[in-house]
């Protein structure tokens, strides 16, 4: 993995295979790419949203970076009407990226939504979603040289577009190393799971 990819965290965050039962396993999950459309109106009402609510989290989780409230869809937060459309989006591009066999038996459920700025030098510490089934990030102020957002398992990383959805399985480890633009890097992320009556943004 290049140096620009390296990642800046200690190992803290307790992942599914770091259990004493862990086994190997040569397997392939999708990271499914899509451009969102009508993203040029959408992003900057986005952003205008996410950086009027600020830094809720105080770097306590493994963002490392401005991070908004967690269910950024309520109708009390700025953007939610925005929030709302990306949410669907997510939920769709799931729906047409999960076995078919399966699709007519899901329910899905957007749990989670934040907003996130990485300044210069701030980075998200390696983790996963576990027990999300779907997690998807979303780009809304980017530029060529912000940092990417790497899978280290798969040795591989995606780089950001605007109005790009990445939509990943919630297990898979993850990570941002350290951003080196000088550009803010402005998303959104949230966690989507199969619905048990929790009240949550469904498909």
């Amino acid at each position: 993995m290049s140096k620009s990819h390296e990642n800046p965290s200690e190992k803290t965050h307790i992942r599914l295979s770091d259990s004493r039962y862990a086994v190997e396993f040569n397997v392939k999950f999708p990271i499914v790419h899509k451009q969102i459309p009508g993203w040029e109106e959408i992003n900057p009402l986005l952003e205008k949203g996410i950086r009027s609510v600020g830094d809720k989290q105080k770097r306590s989780t493994n963002v490392k970076a401005d991070m908004t409230d967690t269910r950024m869809w309520e109708s009390n937060q700025p953007a939610h009407e925005q929030f709302e459309i990306i949410c669907k989006y997510a939920l769709e591009l799931c729906l047409a990226s999960s076995p078919p066999q399966t699709v007519k038996h899901l329910r899905l459920a957007v749990t989670d939504c934040w907003g996130v700025v990485y300044r210069k030098d701030e980075f998200t510490q390696q983790h996963d979603h576990w027990p999300a089934l779907w997690s998807f990030g979303y780009y809304i102020n980017v530029s060529p040289d912000c940092a990417p957002i790497v899978f280290p398992d798969a040795n591989h990383a995606v780089q950001p577009k605007n109005g790009m959805m990445c939509l990943f399985p919630g297990w898979i480890s993850h990570y941002v190393p350290k951003q080196q633009s000088n550009q803010d890097r402005v998303m959104l992320a949230g966690n989507i799971t199969h619905l048990f009556g929790a009240t949550a943004r469904s498909s």
